[in-house]
């Protein structure tokens, strides 16, 4: 069968769902036929229980794939692929009296549900979402007290550069998680100024030591960790 449709883009990397990031839940890989402008997607998308009109009245097919397949596989699915035409080609619109409504035949009908089970069918992506603070937890960084922000814009880039060579989705932001290390670099070399300025002489301490003491410990409620 002769194929007449675009492949718009192919999206199957998992994201961080905006509306569950409480709990590091990931997009929904979500197939979308527009059979009028026959054009075809495969996004991640958010789970926020919403549905477009043109989807509710079936004029736009949308299914979510319950997996994240492989990128390259799925793109060559769908590519010139006589299921996705099946759905197209069975598709019409009629008036219902209220509102334009989409129908499929039965043989369209079939075609979409065999695509949504090839492509659960695929291979998964090797694509891995990580939250920043997880991806870094055990790595070592050359940050200093006076590194400057120039100098953790360098370490940034070569994190992403690494993520990306990994195939690793982080969420959060690399750069405030690079300062606040320095900050507690910052802040441990403060109170270890303070302790030795807090050196008890004859069983009384300075002014000055309670002073900086103080203003450590309204910093960070209390003493930094190591």
């Amino acid at each position: 069968m002769a194929t007449n449709y675009a492949l718009v883009k192919v999206e199957t990397n998992p994201q961080i769902d905006a509306y569950h990031r409480d709990t590091m839940g990931e997009t929904l890989t979500t197939l979308t036929i527009d059979p009028s402008e026959r054009k075809v997607f495969l996004t991640q998308e958010y789970d926020d229980n919403a549905t477009s009109e043109a989807a509710w009245n079936g004029r736009i097919i949308e299914r979510v794939i319950h997996s994240h397949p492989d990128t390259s596989q799925a793109t060559a699915y769908l590519t010139n692929n006589d299921l996705v035409q099946a759905v197209i080609d069975g598709h019409s619109i009629d008036w219902n009296g209220s509102n334009n409504v989409g129908h499929l035949t039965d043989e369209a009908s079939q075609a979409l549900d065999q695509i949504e089970k090839d492509l659960e069918d695929c291979d998964p992506t090797e694509a891995a979402l990580w939250s920043v603070d997880d991806y870094l937890a055990q790595a070592q960084f050359d940050i200093e007290a006076n590194t400057t922000d120039e100098q953790l814009a360098v370490i940034e880039t070569g994190i992403l550069d690494t993520a990306r060579g990994e195939s690793a989705t982080l969420e959060g932001d690399v750069m405030e998680y690079l300062k606040e290390k320095r900050q507690t670099i910052q802040d441990r070399e403060e109170w270890s100024a303070a302790a030795a300025v807090l050196g008890r002489k004859g069983g009384s301490a300075t002014s000055e030591a309670k002073t900086a003491a103080a203003k450590i410990n309204g910093k960070k409620g209390g003493r930094p960790s190591a």
